[in-house]
């Protein structure tokens, strides 16, 4: 078995893709350890049966001197209990018939300190200290509340308080040997409960393999020698890790400082041939998306063409439709907008794109952006079985139309008209998880927005519905005025006027349909890289099955 575990850390590097693989590597050669696979057998030492039967009678002689009591027998362990073949020399035991799990005391916060003579152990380490100790022999501390079945080993003289038990092992087994076949138990499956509490009479029917005392010392050494090795690969996963980071970082800072669209391309084939450096799980790929959507909104990710109508001249030419409709009476005049400042503007736009803000790129509509109405206008006690559809945040957070059920009846949609919302608007989630984004369907039921959401109409001569979900997850999110909503407790956009005030950018709208286009394909490709990197994370695993 030696050998074997050599092979297999010399060849680890192979298996560090498997999810968790060092800590199943530990979880392995603890197994190992409580198998008698791990260290071999010397036919010298003596048996466990007779390490047993020394146990039992110092336990015997405690008893009779009214230092323990006497506990009422376990039942003998039946051969369909016994869960693998052990070593000629061992025993299976139960628990209860070697260990004994003794309740701390109780020990409030007034009565710990932060520093003093003897730690105190609480159902999951260390809790503070004390000037006196319950047992100053070494111990097992099991946790009995909480954390049920965490251990911990301690060497000091300690207490325990009464979220914990601690269990003094007998002298003929060695304690370390102890903590690594108990861990192996898994106690903390007994726990019951909200908060789980592990029952020591259920603990003491549980099966505990006993080697001879010396194979015990020979295995405790064996463990700490493997156990330092895997503490050596987890120091080289967590290297290899950061330099992933490291490469990831500077790849995407050179796909995002890529001066053209051709620059772009060639940047990017770099990172799609090198993915599996840069990234070790398919979470990681996000990053990769986020910065192709930036890259959109800058004008960075398809060439401008130049004979695209101009943003500027689509604007003119919707300025003066809109001048006409005014004249004559078919639509009020709208308050003027202030003109973008210099220090608003984040960033150089390419050719043919301008900065507007958003009630310039709206239909020709009163309520063309319009947050949902108070909350005292939609009461619970106003819905109905049926009628008109009441749509929450959740349906721009799941874009999904089709969830939720409640209703208003007509009166009540008439009364609330301007916020009804239409095919084709689009809502953005304004509360709690705010900034999602989704564009109502055609054959939607007809109904209205609640306080949670806004709907904003478009007008798709300038700016396509889905290009827009893209400025604003990926720019609108981005600003300042919104990214600090992300850190307050409680996540608001509070008022519409700040996202009318805010500066957007405009590309030609044939250049819009372009991006989306490459934005489809780059995505496929990010979809295809994360694909391979889960099969190469399950071929890992399931490499690292057929080793374990």
């Amino acid at each position: 078995m030696g050998t074997n575990l050599n092979i297999f850390f010399t060849n680890f590097d192979l298996l560090l893709e498997a999810p968790n693989s060092i800590q199943k590597l530990r979880e392995m050669i603890l197994q190992l350890a409580v198998q008698g696979k791990l260290v071999p057998q010397d036919p010298k030492d003596e048996p466990a049966l007779e390490l047993l039967k020394k146990i039992k009678s110092e336990k015997g002689k405690l008893i009779a001197e009214g230092k323990i009591k006497k506990e009422k027998p376990l039942t003998p362990i039946k051969p369909e209990e016994i869960l693998y073949e052990l070593p000629k020399g061992w025993e299976w035991i139960k628990l209860g018939e070697i260990l004994s799990f003794e309740y701390g005391e109780g020990l409030t916060k007034d009565h710990r300190s932060e520093s003093g003579k003897y730690p105190v152990f609480g159902s999951n380490g260390i809790v503070g200290y004390h000037d006196s100790y319950i047992t100053e022999k070494p111990a097992i501390i099991i946790g009995r509340k909480g954390s049920s079945g965490a251990l911990n080993l301690t060497y000091k003289p300690s207490w325990t308080t009464d979220v914990a038990y601690y269990c003094v092992p007998p002298e003929y087994m060695d304690i370390e040997y102890t903590f690594i076949a108990l861990k192996t138990t898994r106690l903390d499956e007994l726990g019951k409960g909200i908060k789980p509490g592990l029952n020591r009479m259920e603990a003491y029917i549980k099966l505990f393999p006993v080697p001879p005392f010396e194979e015990q010392k020979r295995i405790v050494a064996k463990v700490d020698e493997l156990m330092k090795l895997c503490d050596e690969l987890e120091i080289k996963k967590k290297k290899a890790e950061k330099a992933r980071v490291v490469l990831n970082d500077a790849s995407l800072d050179r796909l995002m400082s890529a001066e053209n669209s051709e620059e772009f391309l060639k940047r990017w084939s770099f990172v799609s041939n090198n993915f599996d450096t840069f990234y070790d799980v398919p979470g990681n790929v996000n990053k990769l998306r986020q910065v192709i959507l930036q890259l959109a909104v800058q004008g960075e990710l398809v060439p401008q063409e130049p004979n695209n109508e101009p943003a500027s001249e689509l604007l003119k030419r919707i300025k003066a439709e809109k001048e006409k409709l005014i004249a004559e009476g078919k639509i009020k005049k709208e308050k003027l907008l202030s003109p973008i400042k210099p220090e608003e503007i984040p960033y150089e736009l390419p050719s043919g794109w301008e900065w507007v803000r958003l009630p310039e790129i709206v239909r020709c509509d009163s309520h063309a952006i319009k947050r949902g109405p108070f909350g005292s206008a939609i009461k619970k006690e106003f819905f109905v079985p049926s009628g008109y559809k009441v749509y929450e945040q959740r349906n721009a957070i799941y874009d999904d139309f089709k969830l939720g059920n409640y209703y208003i009846n007509e009166d009540k949609f008439e009364e609330l008209r301007a916020f009804e919302v239409k095919p084709f608007d689009v809502i953005v989630s304004c509360s709690g998880t705010i900034g999602k984004v989704a564009i109502a369907p055609e054959g939607m039921a007809r109904g209205i927005i609640n306080q949670a959401l806004l709907k904003i109409t478009l007008n798709q001569d300038i700016m396509i519905n889905e290009f827009f979900k893209i400025i604003f997850t990926s720019f609108i999110m981005q600003t300042k005025e919104l990214s600090d909503l992300r850190g307050t407790a409680m996540k608001n956009i509070t008022s519409i006027n700040v996202l009318k005030e805010l500066p957007l950018p405009l590309p030609p709208l044939q250049e819009q349909i372009r991006i989306l286009k490459k934005i489809e394909l780059l995505m496929n490709q990010c979809d295809g890289l994360e694909s391979q990197l889960r099969k190469s994370q399950k071929d890992s695993e399931i490499l690292m099955k057929a080793v374990l």
